[in-house]
């Protein structure tokens, strides 16, 4: 059985270090623990429900990567007298549950301890834990009778004599330790599943429209596989088929061709099925299909012959269909082909226990992300095949699925983080799986979100929830209520209210509402905890669905003031008041370098009339001409509830380039929980800087379109004129032809020539190159005539090679 169970860590110690974390939330009271002597070498194989439990665990070894073990490590120090004992105990909770400690004094041998009991502390009051053994195990003491039969133990041969007994008992200490974690355990899982895993996304009409776009392509009746894809596509999403007779001819033309395989035939038969007009299998379909069943099949062939059987509804032998389905499933059972066995056996009218067994198998290899998601390695497809066929399976055979709600929920988190699919057949699966998860008789998740805008406000004071089911209709079942469990501010956690009903919404099914404002919150973000019910009980991810909204509310800016004052703070500031909306009158304000500019405003919350704070307060000061602008920081005066901006004119003169002239002052205030920002131009600004050799001339800086850049190629050089080549190439070719003229006159001697092949391939070779160099310079590349170059040369090297051999020979023959 290829089943997954690589870890890192130790699970179990990370079962035991998740139990410890919650001992102080769950209602648990710890059992009995006596600790044992034992040795860490003595580890037993593990039994088959321990292998179950390891396999259970596994998600949960991550947890190994995040604490630290160590925090279990007791470190008891007992000082008496000149004697000094040195104890150390360390938890080590392995695969085999055996619980160890270990401890020695010297030459003594002393008696372990876990935690001290207060007995023991009032005989030994310096017996004291360490502080981490506290802070991780605050609740794991020993029992009262435990104490008791530790007082025998003080002396060195009552620990001796203790020993064999808590040897005898570490089995009862194993039991009472698993016991205890499993519980631990489930409050932890419980606890978890609990914090908002509902799924807070459905399939939105957008989406319907964008998918119905992706497998439209199939109508164009051009591949079989497309028109199936689109034929299922079209069913789950409740559309009409446009001309669906021309789909249906198409489909049972290539069904009846001679040389239709197994997986046609499937796909003629899903698609004839998902169209409403039914296949009528003839003898060779039958025969097709049924030689297909058999040992030597792949289990994704059995699944398109034995599901095409069924779809085309031929009776065969299910019986033997179960075995060969088993078989194949010994050689290979990935987590692919128990997808595909899952579905064989949702078919088969045998007893199909032994394939409904091994879902488990396949869930225990989903891989988790972020906490909300389960998915298999292989994507889309993959995972929304298995968890198809292991809900249609346990249909089939009338037992529960090995699945526990909150895995449901994160797998139905997975399949709608796909929504988005660009692939026919990711959208058959899809559509497939969504609907399964709003049908089957076991779990369906709840999608639970906000439908109204993030922002509420005097305007628009009503928080809308949407409740419904993956595919965004009604949830199932009568008397649905809507409850929010509490409504939080976000930065200090203020509970607003608790345990209000929301509204049902007229002419809606899936649509509550929360009058938001009625609970007079302040400006912020507040979170809402929203739980559904409804009599149908197998709604999952339906509670503590945790939502974010914010309440917006205006503002107002009042005792705005502004002016300059001595930079040396040598006198008063002389302020004056500028109206809220208005200018300051009077003309620009007047600033050099020995003063500073001052703005003083205050921000009020025009809800409750009270001063308020805003994440952003902006002082831009803009050149009236070249428009540069500089922005400065408001902040909030410590004694008052003003904000205040001073800018001193010698210290900015850098900022400004030393640009004198006039700037406008506008103050920019914005927050996102308000629903007025503002950008109020109060002041103009005359700022004079001195006359230096570093002033900067005055630029337009404001954005719009540059110049057009025209690029210009550069000139060609200058060539010489056509008589000045012209008589270069005639004094070039010159010398060749007094060669020839002088050949003639005096004569050729072309006795020796040695008439041959080889003598005449020779010369041909470099009348060739040289034919070959004036090609090159006329009209072909440097590649090209390296090419040809190479071809010519080994012929002229092998013809030349042979003609010297052979005159050399001549030459010697001719000397004797």
């Amino acid at each position: 059985m290829n089943r997954r169970t690589t870890q890192k860590e130790d699970p179990m110690g990370a079962h035991f270090q998740a139990s410890a974390e919650i001992i102080g939330k769950a209602s648990l009271s710890p059992p009995t623990l006596r600790p044992m002597i034992t040795s860490s070498s003595s580890n037993a194989p593990l039994s088959a429900s321990q292998q179950r439990r390891v396999i259970g665990c596994q998600r949960l070894h991550q947890l190994m990567e995040k604490l630290d073990l160590s925090l279990l490590s007791l470190s008891l120090r007992r000082r008496g007298g000149s004697d000094t004992c040195h104890a150390k105990n360390s938890i080590s909770l392995q695969r085999d549950y055996i619980y160890s400690t270990e401890a020695k004094c010297g030459n003594r041998f002393c008696c372990p301890r876990l935690l001290p009991s207060p007995a023991t502390l009032a005989c030994y009051p310096r017996l004291l834990p360490s502080p981490a053994a506290l802070a991780c195990c605050p609740r794991l003491l020993p029992s009262p009778a435990h104490e008791a039969q530790h007082a025998e133990t003080t002396s060195h041969e009552g620990c001796q004599l203790k020993t064999a007994r808590l040897q005898r008992e570490g089995n009862n200490n194993l039991n009472n330790i698993q016991q205890w974690n499993e519980r631990a355990l489930q409050k932890l899982v419980l606890s978890a599943a609990s914090q908002s895993l509902s799924p807070s996304t459905t399939l939105t009409a957008a989406d319907r429209k964008r998918l119905q776009a992706v497998i439209e392509p199939g109508w164009q009746l051009t591949d079989l596989s497309l028109v199936m894809y689109a034929a299922s596509g079209y069913k789950h999403l409740g559309l009409e088929v446009p001309n669906a007779p021309a789909a249906c001819a198409y489909v049972k033309g290539l069904a009846n061709e001679a040389n239709a395989n197994t997986e046609t035939l499937f796909l003629a038969a899903s698609a004839t099925q998902y169209l409403n007009c039914p296949i009528t299998a003839t003898n060779p379909m039958k025969q097709t299909l049924t030689a297909s069943i058999n040992d030597g099949s792949s289990l994704v062939e059995l699944y398109h012959a034995i599901l095409g059987l069924h779809r085309l509804g031929v009776k065969h032998d299910c019986a033997r269909a179960l075995a060969i389905t088993q078989a194949a499933l010994k050689k290979d059972d990935s987590v692919l082909n128990l997808g595909y066995a899952f579905h064989i056996g949702s078919v088969l009218s045998v007893d199909v226990t032994a394939l409904h067994a091994r879902i488990e198998d396949a869930i225990v290899q989903a891989d988790e992300v972020d906490g909300r998601m389960l998915h298999f390695e292989g994507g889309l497809s993959i995972t929304a095949l298995v968890v198809d066929g292991a809900y249609k399976l346990s249909e089939t055979a009338k037992g529960p699925i090995p699945l526990k709600p909150e895995r449901a929920v994160k797998f139905a988190n997975y399949l709608l983080s796909r929504k988005s699919v660009q692939l026919p057949k990711g959208v058959h699966y899809l559509l497939h799986a969504l609907t399964i998860f709003t049908t089957n008789k076991f779990h369906i998740p709840v999608a639970i979100r906000l439908a109204s805008s993030v922002a509420v406000s005097a305007s628009q004071p009503s928080v809308q929830v949407s409740i419904s089911d993956l595919l965004g209709n009604s949830i199932p079942g009568a008397g649905v209520k809507v409850v929010a469990e509490e409504v939080t501010r976000e930065d200090n956690n203020q509970q607003l209210a608790t345990n209000l009903q929301l509204t049902p919404i007229k002419d809606s099914k899936t649509l509550y509402e929360l009058d938001a404002m009625n609970l007079k919150p302040r400006r912020g973000f507040h979170q809402l905890t929203v739980t559904a019910t409804a009599s149908d009980k197998r709604l999952v991810g339906n509670t503590k669905a945790a939502l974010k909204f914010k309440v917006l509310t205006s503002i107002t800016v009042e005792r705005v003031e502004v002016g300059t004052a001595d930079a040396d703070q040598s006198s008063a500031p002389a302020l004056k008041a500028v109206a809220y909306g208005s200018k300051l009158v009077g003309g620009p304000l007047e600033a050099d370098r020995h003063q500073k500019v001052i703005v003083r405003f205050l921000v009020k919350d025009t809800t409750s009339s009270q001063p308020t704070r805003v994440h952003q307060a902006f002082v831009r000061v803009t050149h009236g001409v070249s428009k540069r602008e500089i922005i400065f920081k408001a902040d909030p005066e410590v004694s008052t509830d003003m904000y205040r901006f001073e800018m001193s004119v010698s210290t900015s003169q850098s900022l400004f380039k030393s640009v004198s002239g006039i700037y406008s002052v506008e103050l920019i205030l914005g927050d996102p929980c308000i629903s007025n920002p503002l950008r109020w131009n109060l002041a103009d600004l005359n700022l004079k800087f001195p006359a230096t050799a570093a002033n900067e001339v005055s630029t337009d800086y404001t954005y719009k379109a540059q110049p057009e850049i025209s690029h210009q190629f550069q000139e060609p050089t200058q060539r010489p004129s056509a008589f000045l080549s012209t008589t270069f190439t005639v004094l070039c070719v010159l010398p060749l032809l007094v060669l020839l003229i002088l050949w003639g006159k005096l004569g050729v001697n072309v006795y020796n020539f040695p008439f041959s092949l080889t003598a005449l391939g020779f010369h041909l070779g470099i009348g060739a190159i040289f034919g070959l160099f004036v090609l090159f310079w006329l009209q072909l590349n440097m590649f090209t005539t390296l090419r040809y170059l190479f071809i010519v040369g080994v012929a002229t090297f092998y013809c030349g090679n042979s003609m010297l051999s052979r005159i050399a020979a001549a030459r010697k023959e001719n000397n004797k």
